[in-house]
């Protein structure tokens, strides 16, 4: 953080209309759950089928790192006492 940056935000912390001005305005502007063009797009369905997508363009690098796991979830623990 600059010095510029930090001095803004000491000034706001300051002041209190500036302050609820300001908030109003991320509110308004930043949080797409406020926005009319915020969530546009976000369909389940669409989601799921890129999930799947990404999973089978990617599934030799999980099946290598699943074959390199395996082995050592399955050996026996070592006792102490022998």
């Amino acid at each position: 953080m600059t010095e510029y940056q930090r001095d803004v935000c000491k000034a706001l912390a300051e002041d209190e209309v500036q302050l609820r001005k300001f908030n109003e305005r991320i509110e308004r502007d930043v949080n797409p759950w406020n926005r009319a063009d915020g969530l546009i797009g976000m369909d389940w369905k669409e989601w799921l089928q890129n999930l799947w997508d990404w999973f089978l363009a990617n599934w030799p690098a999980i099946l290598e790192i699943i074959l390199t796991i395996a082995p050592l979830l399955l050996l026996e623990p070592r006792r102490e006492d022998r």
